[in-house]
């Protein structure tokens, strides 16, 4: 049996339990993993996550999840404001805004995520990281001071700069901050892209766009796909009536 790889993966919500997608396409990447390969994982979740949430079968430790969202209660809301750690979240994202990033991207980061992430890479030997859906991708630099060496790669759950244009020709109206965010994602993606080892795209006009703009043979395809086990073919009745 060959080296098993270590893989973590690093993404904006826990896959299970599956409820959209996002959520489907996750859980079914790690499952086919699992078996030969080492698998973390790393991602944002709310407070009550852990009640939630189904273990991942087989991963190498357990999940860390990062708090993202204070308790709704205005005295707890009022004391998360108090702590060092809300400050530091406020000031990164101001400072993200600053820097012309995407919205989701601002959104998306967390200094406990990124304290967790330097840990686990400083701690451990990982060979690959995964990072799920582009805006998590504000985490790439993390990632190559902390282990120069371990390899990254982006999986584009969507390619969301084609995504917004998409919109704005479908869209007689479209919210007038959507150009600019538009070219906020298409700075980004292009930044990303061309920083990371390996890109994934779902779909072969986005592996060519990818390669196109990343640079030839960085782009994979992994498109999604139908579990045929759980879903079995029915034949339909041959009856038919007149």
């Amino acid at each position: 049996m060959g080296k098993r790889i270590r893989v973590a993966f690093i993404a904006p919500y826990y896959p299970l339990p599956i409820c959209s997608g996002g959520h489907t396409r996750l859980a079914n990447l790690v499952a086919g993993l699992v078996d030969s390969h080492e698998i973390y994982w790393l991602c944002l979740a709310e407070p009550d996550a852990d009640a939630r949430s189904r273990p991942i079968r087989s991963l190498a430790g357990p999940p860390r999840l990062v708090r993202t969202r204070a308790n709704r209660h205005w005295r707890d809301k009022l004391s998360d404001a108090l702590r060092p750690r809300h400050w530091q979240r406020t000031a990164s994202r101001a400072l993200g805004m600053l820097a012309g990033l995407p919205l989701d991207v601002v959104r998306m980061r967390a200094p406990d995520l990124k304290r967790s992430l330097k840990d686990l890479l400083t701690t451990r030997r990982i060979d690959v990281v995964q990072i799920e859906y582009g805006a998590m991708a504000a985490y790439l630099p993390v990632i190559r001071t902390a282990s120069p060496r371990t390899k990254i790669v982006v999986d584009e759950l969507e390619v969301t700069s084609i995504a917004i244009d998409r919109r704005m020709k479908s869209e007689s109206r479209s919210p007038r901050r959507m150009p600019r965010e538009a070219n906020r994602w298409e700075r980004f993606e292009k930044q990303v892209w061309k920083a990371s080892d390996r890109v994934l795209a779902m779909s072969e006009s986005e592996a060519a766009y990818l390669d196109r703009v990343a640079g030839p043979g960085k782009a994979r395809i992994v498109p999604n796909g139908v579990d045929i086990d759980f879903f079995r073919f029915r034949p339909a009745d041959a009856t038919v009536s007149s």
